[in-house]
């Protein structure tokens, strides 16, 4: 018979992830451009429509920046932008953008 040696469980070191990420500055930052990056490569998921006539081009400071092709367009669209940033927010069950711009 061999005998088993039960450790006492101390969980009490251990950190999320979470934590792990916000305690370290390159990995927070790291995590947030993961994030942004994202938001831009699922872009055409929530906007199929815009294919062809929006590009999607980075997030800075929540910021989303999409390049249209034609001003008048480019006005159509920040009309919706209430619309746009609360359409990517649900998407990702997060606030992930807080406003859009759009350019020519």
């Amino acid at each position: 018979m061999s005998k088993q040696v039960r450790r006492k469980s101390d969980d009490s070191h251990l950190s999320t992830i979470g934590e792990i990420i916000a305690k370290d500055k390159n990995l927070k930052k790291a995590y947030e451009l993961m994030l942004n990056n994202e938001v831009v490569i699922q872009f055409y998921e929530i906007f199929p429509k815009l294919i062809g006539i929006a590009t999607p081009e980075k997030i800075e400071k929540k910021i989303l920046y999409v390049a249209v092709d034609y001003s008048v367009l480019q006005s159509e669209l920040k009309f919706y932008e209430t619309e746009i940033v609360k359409m990517v927010n649900d998407h990702f069950k997060e606030e992930r953008i807080k406003k859009v711009r759009f350019h020519t």
